[in-house]
């Protein structure tokens, strides 16, 4: 009986390697193109049903508190409303003022044994017209004739 010799077919096994590859590069590409249209699709769903009304009031309503003229919101606990471009000009000047008031070394020991008053106090500041005040820990600030 006579023996074959076993041989590779390299070509063959070559042209299925090839084959296949590019079979599964073409699925990949197809649902990749499925997915975007179907994502486009949603999107045109989305936006279409989308009630955006009531965000839309929000951010108006919030615009309006934002600009509104300063006004007093609380006498009693000395709140005040003031627009965002002047709340952040007055925070600005505040801190260039804090900033050239602040001495060169921390106050010891001795220095606020000295002055107790001042040990509970904070800044409370000016609407209109000046820096920072020292006023008692709690304590409502204090009015300013306008």
């Amino acid at each position: 009986m006579a023996t074959q010799e076993d041989t590779v077919k390299t070509a063959t096994i070559g042209t299925l390697v090839a084959v296949l590859a590019l079979s599964v590069v073409v699925v990949a590409l197809t649902v990749t193109a499925m997915v975007r249209s179907e994502e486009r699709s949603l999107e045109t769903v989305r936006d279409s049903a989308a009630n955006l009304g009531p965000l839309r009031e929000l951010e108006t309503s919030q615009l309006a508190k934002l600009s509104a003229p300063p006004a007093i919101v609380d006498k009693a606990k000395g709140t005040v409303s003031v627009p965002i471009e002047l709340a952040m000009k007055l925070e600005v000047e505040s801190a260039r003022k804090e900033q050239m008031a602040v001495p060169e070394s921390a106050p010891t020991a001795s220095e606020t044994a000295a002055h107790p008053a001042d040990a509970g106090s904070v800044p409370v500041p000016r609407v209109r017209g000046g820096g920072p005040e020292l006023a008692p820990q709690g304590a409502a600030p204090k009015e300013h004739a306008q």
